[in-house]
């Protein structure tokens, strides 16, 4: 009776057995035209695969599984060596083996292999449904820069270390980068990387990003305000009534009376955000991202509800938009394409305008939201009222906002040490 229990226990043994390998998943290809490289796990006749975190191509595959690999394909071929060990060790230490129980020890133990680039193409995704599409075109950019910095066909996190981030910095830095560009590809980067975190709950990581590790570089902007002296001069500036350079010199006057409104909020503006003598409006740019935030408020003025009469649409309906730029039927794109078109005419005329009156700067929107901050500062007014007014959640963003005093200012200043 024992030798039969032996025997038929080596039977189910031989029956179940779990077998590993690796292979091309060809069921879908991906924009690179490459495939995902995954693990197979066969056990009592069914099948499963896990991933692996590396796409190759068809050829690229077989270099990598081939007798002698070479290069890149050697260093391929041994990480999914160690993947499948790993898999075994998984396997061996289990009492009994399930799909389930296998999933739970193996997919922690790969986790390393989580792939960056993959992560970022999630939350690209997550921009265009939300449709910020500036946003995600940035994040697009950071990617393209990463895969050409980047060899292989993909980016572990766990080789996403310190060294790594500095040597991407140097190469930055050698291909012409402004170290604006580099601040915002490397936060980019940081969110994709504490999502990957997030998302798949991972701990005891060596995180490379803060104090002592990599900081990413802020450097503090030119200031884009301008004097109280030169708004006043573009303020008495007369256009043509009715001119393409009245509208868009309006639309910048707008947007520095409406607490620096930037131009996409003021195409997205609808008539039920106009409340009595107020405008109550949300930032796109950060209506996702705060979920607690309040509604800026913006006191209607004389010369802002001129505006409005001016260029505002006529309507009841609450949902209408207030500026005739954009319409409900179109597409997130095509209202993207819109907006830009705005920004890029309200840029030529009041740089035109700017020019007429001696105003020597390269003025734009950018300007107008910064102008009113910093003349608000100039008026003494307080940082924290200056920040809810632009909708910001950090004192230190409100700071990066705020111009640099007058040259009469610094020069009063200045004579203030022989004040004596």
């Amino acid at each position: 009776l024992y030798l039969m229990l032996i025997f038929v226990a080596f039977i189910n043994t031989l029956f179940m057995q779990v077998t590993t390998s690796i292979v091309l998943d060809k069921r879908k290809q991906l924009k690179d035209s490459s495939y995902p490289v995954k693990l197979r796990i066969i056990y009592n006749r069914k099948s499963r695969l896990y991933k692996t975190g590396l796409s190759l191509t068809e050829e690229e595959f077989k270099k990598t599984m081939g007798k002698a690999p070479k290069r890149k394909y050697k260093d391929y071929r041994l990480e999914l060596n160690q993947i499948e060990a790993e898999a075994i060790d998984a396997i061996e230490k289990m009492d009994s083996f399930s799909f389930e129980t296998f999933k739970s020890k193996f997919t922690k133990k790969a986790i390393n292999t989580l792939d960056i680039f993959e992560v970022f193409k999630i939350k690209i995704d997550e921009l265009k449904k939300e449709e910020q599409l500036g946003t995600m075109n940035m994040y697009k950019y950071a990617l393209s820069s990463l895969r050409n910095f980047t060899p292989t066909q993909t980016l572990h996190i766990k080789d996403v270390t310190v060294p790594f981030l500095k040597r991407y910095e140097k190469w930055m830095l050698a291909k012409g980068r402004s170290l604006t560009t580099i601040g915002i590809y490397m936060r980019d980067l940081r969110t994709v990387y504490n999502m990957a975190i997030e998302e798949n709950q991972i701990k005891n990581i060596n995180y490379p990003f803060g104090k002592k590790k990599y900081q990413i570089p802020a450097p503090r902007n030119v200031k884009k305000s301008l004097t109280i002296k030169e708004i006043k001069l573009l303020y008495e500036y007369k256009p043509e009534p009715g001119s393409s350079e009245q509208k868009y010199r309006d639309l910048w006057f707008f947007s520095y009376l409406c607490n620096g409104i930037n131009m996409k909020d003021i195409c997205l503006l609808q008539h039920k955000n106009i409340q009595g003598g107020h405008i109550y409006f949300y930032r796109k740019k950060t209506i996702n991202s705060v979920r607690d935030s309040e509604p800026i408020d913006v006191v209607l003025l004389e010369e802002t509800k001129a505006i409005l009469d001016r260029w505002a649409t006529k309507s009841d309906y609450p949902e209408a938009y207030v500026f005739p730029f954009i319409t409900h039927d179109m597409s997130a794109e095509r209202k993207d394409a819109a907006i830009k078109q705005v920004t890029k005419l309200t840029n030529k005329y009041i740089r035109r305008i700017a020019q007429k009156v001696g105003i020597d700067k390269p003025v734009s929107t950018y300007w107008a939201r910064h102008s009113y901050a910093t003349i608000l500062m100039r008026a003494n007014v307080g940082t924290e009222f200056i920040s809810k007014q632009l909708g910001h959640k950090s004192l230190k963003t409100t700071a990066n906002y705020l111009g640099s005093f007058e040259d009469d200012a610094k020069t009063e200043i200045a004579k203030k040490l022989l004040d004596f």
